[in-house]
């Protein structure tokens, strides 16, 4: 049934294809018979024309000359030279009679004076008439003598109405002149336009029988020669044809020649092929039938029609034979085809033997048998491909299984380590407040020392009023030194309280130790974790550095605490001189406060030094304190930081147990994948 519609296929197309193929050929073959035929007739229309137009110049050539040959005889000149002469008169007239009885279809033959009066003529009653006078003579004069001047010597004006017979006729002058060159008289003589008509006659169209030949004065508007019915019945008459008023308007503006298609009201269609003759105002035309002009080209169409539907009955009938006897052997084909649909790979017997033709059905033969090998090959290499992807499934598998708990383990050692790191945030932070309670007591020690210094001034300023006045103020002098005292006592308290940064910096050392050996830890889980560890061994290694920068800060931080205890000392050590000295001194020898006025101004000033030199000490140990503030800052950021990238480690363990089960979905997928691939392989079969 499949070789069925196959074969209609092929015949359809080559139906079809033949058809348009053949019918192509059929319209070019036709349209080209049609042109040539065409072509042949309008060129034999123009040759009839050319033929017509040479047969009138010809005829009105051979005219002129037998005028200009009747001028030439010396009785016209005799009778010319001596009007009265009767004997002249005579022989002239006999001339003319029997010249005039030479020609053929001539309305008449005459001399006359160059006043126009006719002195001979072929009709007797005719002499002594003259023919114009006035304006129409000088014309006619002028005209000649133009025509004596051009070398033709014949004033043609073409063809008219005679006067005399009312026909056609073409009218010619000749001028007569005497040996000095002065015209004497003229002859005259007009040919009926019959003449004309039959020589035109005469002549006939090639190839065509069904034409109307017309020849028309297209300034005068007048019919001359017309072969159909109608146009004959109106010669010398206006022109009535519309086909030929068409023409004469078409040369009127201006174009010469052409050929133009005409349809008349009843249908009629015809081709007009038109040329003007020169100088003349004449115009031919021949008009020819459309239909009888193109009958030779329908004819030989309807025969090449016929050739044609012969051709394609046979080229199909012969391409249905060919196709059936070369499609047999695709049944073979066919049958091996639906085999391997059908996934069954044995060997075809048919097949084979026609691996060995030559043609197309060879190559198919062959191309089918190598698909069936082919596909053998592939059902083979798939199994064998299910049985590796079954493998690896559960080598993938058992390596999903050892992530797991991989990331199991690296989620709890995180963890360990956020609570590790909270810690740490926790002593930095409470670190960090301390650092800013010293900072504020700092401010109130300076506070403290710059009023000592601005009471030593006074005291200084004031030495002298303070000797007059020595026994009165006993008693004021006592309390200030035991005031003194209690402030300089507490001062020293608080500065001593600066000891406690000490412990502060002893449980940053521990810290850092600790987050040291966290970090060691952290790396070696790392280590252990291979590929998926290495992001947080960064971490724990940036852990690592974190510990020793802070271990070095400490360091520094209790280097210049060590140093501030010492200068706390110091100071003590001169407030307590100060006290003993106010004690032991001041009070037992106040008596001889003026004799040693010089020696309490002394002191004043030393003690404006010594108070200025702590002032400065502070100042230093202010701006260490400052420092502090700011390593401990950048200890927080950077503790912050290990907080977000504890969070990260985190976040990644939570994807790589996403990623985990990712890897189990695609085992278990692939392990349904070669189920399902056993089974399409199972259904192949091999014999």
């Amino acid at each position: 049934m499949k070789n069925l519609k196959m074969r209609t296929a092929i015949m359809t197309i080559i139906a079809v294809t033949t058809f348009i193929g053949i019918g192509l050929l059929f319209a070019l073959a036709s349209s080209n018979s049609m042109k040539m035929i065409k072509n042949r007739s309008v060129d034999g229309m123009d040759t009839y024309l050319v033929a017509q137009t040479n047969s009138i110049e010809s005829f009105v050539e051979e005219s002129e000359n037998k005028l200009l040959l009747f001028s030439k005889s010396d009785a016209v000149k005799n009778l010319l030279l001596n009007q009265s002469d009767e004997a002249a008169f005579n022989t002239a007239q006999q001339y003319t009679l029997d010249y005039y009885g030479t020609l053929n279809a001539w309305e008449g033959l005459y001399i006359g004076n160059w006043d126009t009066t006719v002195l001979t003529y072929n009709v007797p009653q005719v002499i002594g008439k003259t023919m114009r006078e006035g304006e129409r003579l000088e014309q006619l004069r002028n005209a000649m003598m133009d025509a004596v001047k051009n070398g033709n010597g014949v004033y043609d004006t073409g063809i008219i109405v005679s006067p005399g017979s009312g026909q056609l006729c073409l009218s010619m002058y000749a001028a007569v002149l005497d040996d000095n060159g002065n015209p004497i008289g003229y002859v005259g003589g007009g040919v009926f336009n019959t003449a004309l008509e039959n020589k035109l006659m005469e002549t006939t169209v090639s190839g065509l029988l069904d034409t109307n030949f017309y020849m028309i004065n297209t300034e005068s508007d007048l019919t001359y020669i017309g072969t159909d019915e109608q146009t004959a019945q109106e010669i010398a008459q206006p022109v009535s044809n519309p086909m030929l008023q068409e023409v004469m308007a078409r040369v009127n503006a201006g174009t010469p020649e052409d050929i133009m298609y005409y349809t008349y009201d009843d249908g009629t269609e015809i081709i007009v092929d038109f040329k003007s003759v020169s100088n003349r105002g004449w115009t031919l035309a021949l008009a020819a039938s459309k239909d009888e002009m193109y009958k030779a080209a329908y004819d030989n169409s309807k025969s090449m029609l016929l050739i044609c539907i012969i051709a394609y009955v046979i080229i199909v009938g012969a391409s249905f034979i060919s196709v059936s006897i070369r499609t047999k052997p695709l049944s073979v084909a066919e049958k091996a085809i639906v085999r391997i649909g059908s996934l069954d790979l044995g060997e075809e017997e048919g097949i084979r033997k026609l691996t060995n033709r030559k043609d197309e059905i060879g190559i198919l033969s062959k191309e089918i048998e190598n698909l069936r090998r082919s596909l053998t090959d592939i059902v083979q290499t798939l199994s064998g491909c299910s049985d590796d992807i079954d493998d690896t499934a559960t080598m993938m598998s058992e390596s999903s299984d050892s992530l797991a708990e991989n990331v199991s383990v690296n989620a709890t050692i995180t963890r360990e380590l956020a609570c590790s790191m909270d810690d740490t945030n926790s002593t930095v932070n409470k670190l960090y407040d301390d650092v800013k309670n010293i900072h504020e007591m700092l401010k109130c020690v300076e506070g403290s020392v710059s009023s000592g210094n601005e009471k030593s001034e006074e005291l200084l300023n004031n030495a002298t009023d303070m000797q007059k006045a020595a026994s009165e103020a006993l008693a004021e002098s006592a309390q200030s030194i035991s005031n003194n005292r209690n402030e300089i006592t507490k001062t020293v308290d608080k500065l001593n309280k600066l000891s406690e940064i000490n412990t502060l910096v002893s449980d940053i050392l521990v810290i850092s130790s600790q987050t040291n050996l966290l970090s060691l830890n952290a790396s070696i889980e790392a280590a252990r974790a291979g590929e998926m560890g290495k992001g947080f061994a960064v971490v724990a290694g940036e852990i690592g550095n974190l510990a020793a920068s802070s271990s070095t800060t400490a360091a520094n931080i209790q280097n210049i605490c060590s140093s501030t205890n010492d200068n706390i000392a110091e100071v003590a050590k001169c407030f307590d001189t100060i006290i003993n000295y106010l004690e032991s001194d001041v009070e037992v020898r106040f008596e001889k406060f003026n004799e040693v006025a010089q020696v309490n101004d002394e002191i004043s000033s030393d003690i404006k030094q010594i108070m200025t030199e702590v002032r400065a000490s502070m100042s230093e140990f202010i701006k260490f304190v400052n420092d502090i503030a700011v390593q401990m800052d950048a200890i927080k950021a950077v503790s912050d930081q290990n907080n977000a990238g504890i969070t990260g480690i985190v976040e990644k363990n939570n994807q790589s147990n996403v990623i985990a089960e990712e890897m189990m979905d695609v085992v278990k997928r692939n392990k349904e994948s070669v189920e399902q691939l056993k089974e399409i392989v199972n259904r192949f079969t091999y014999c």
